[in-house]
């Protein structure tokens, strides 16, 4: 996350801490050492207690990544007595999707105290509120039960895997709830989910697009392999920071607790190059015949106008996906002349924004 102002990183308060900035060569560095030197502590980190040569190494890294930007280590005191440390830095990935995470360390005699998930409440709120992060996210142990707890009590869920620290670690996040740009919508009868790139609508999107009947008309209409998916979730992760900022993009459609489907909004690529912005739709197959594309259209259509202000929405489609024809033009786009999209020539539909004549 590229932060665009030079931030000092200030001292934080919760209701039972405070949060003071780390520096290196202090007297709150041996409290870093003792923890580094903790059997205990360290269980989940590296495995065991650091030497007094790995306790040197560490603290340079430390070091080299603290304080930039806003980002990087406060010790967490109870009164005048060190209890902890919290983090707010950028999370080292493979690939590197460009996360910041926050993450805890507490003394032994402090654990159980719920110290963890108010320090990290606090971590969330500063780098939503003061270095407006569109999310934070966390990776830990699988078998770290305590601090998995910690997380989902700091309002952290989970996200599936990720490779982080040279391991294959557990991956949780939470958004920004004031820095998404695209807003939830709601139909008759459907409510409509930004994408958010969150586990449980990866896997949403994965059952449909590896649904041979669904895309059947879209792309190739080969339903994707596997290591296709593997490809797709790469790049998924790499889009989302500039997705969550976006007004267009994705949406998944739900009916009351089920999904029933995906909506977009979003730039056509064509071979002209117009700026066109088109509106399109996946549903799975048990939601067809329910008249839920036309609907979600229509009320696609009317966001961009209103909310939005665009001039116009176009949209393409398959010339043998008749159904998919009857719902655009009940969404009001009317056909034109195929256009070509997708490299492929393909049917044109187009509705004028009536605001834009009254």
């Amino acid at each position: 996350m590229c932060l665009t102002t030079q931030r000092k990183m200030p001292i934080l308060y919760t209701k039972r801490f405070k949060l003071v900035p780390w520096q290196f060569g202090d007297n709150q560095t041996k409290h870093l050492v003792e923890m580094m030197q903790d059997d205990k502590v360290m269980q989940y980190i590296t495995g065991k207690a650091q030497t007094d040569q790995e306790v040197q190494e560490s603290l340079t890294k430390l070091d080299s990544k603290n304080n930039i930007n806003g980002l990087g280590y406060w010790m967490i005191y109870e009164g005048e007595t060190c209890i902890g440390l919290v983090v707010l830095k950028a999370v080292p990935t493979v690939p590197n999707y460009d996360y910041q995470e926050t993450g805890y360390w507490v003394k032994p005699a402090h654990w159980g105290k719920a110290v963890a998930s108010e320090a990290a409440k606090r971590m969330i709120k500063y780098g939503f509120e003061v270095l407006n992060l569109p999310y934070i996210v966390a990776v830990v142990d699988a078998k770290n039960i305590g601090s998995i707890k910690s997380l989902n009590k700091a309002g952290l869920t989970h996200q599936g895997k990720i490779n982080a620290y040279d391991e294959e670690l557990l991956f949780y996040k939470v958004l920004n709830p004031e820095n998404q740009a695209k807003p939830e919508l709601k139909t008759e009868r459907f409510t409509l989910i930004p994408w958010q790139n969150l586990l449980n609508q990866q896997s949403e999107l994965q059952e449909m697009m590896q649904d041979p009947r669904v895309m059947k008309y879209i792309g190739n209409g080969q339903a994707k392999t596997n290591a296709e998916m593997a490809e797709t979730k790469i790049r998924w992760a790499e889009n989302i920071a500039q997705d969550l900022k976006s007004p267009l993009g994705n949406w998944l459609i739900y009916q009351d607790d089920a999904c029933v489907g995906m909506a977009m909004l979003k730039p056509l690529p064509n071979e002209q190059d117009q700026n066109y912005i088109e509106v399109g739709y996946w549903l799975k197959p048990k939601h067809w015949g329910k008249k839920i594309a036309g609907e979600v259209a229509t009320h696609l259509v009317e966001y961009a106008f209103n909310k939005l202000n665009l001039k116009q929405v176009v949209a393409v489609t398959h010339k043998d996906n008749i159904a998919s024809q009857k719902s655009l033009k009940k969404a009001g786009l009317t056909r034109q002349a195929n256009i070509i999209a997708y490299n492929q020539s393909l049917p044109f539909f187009k509705v004028i924004n009536p605001n834009l004549n009254a």
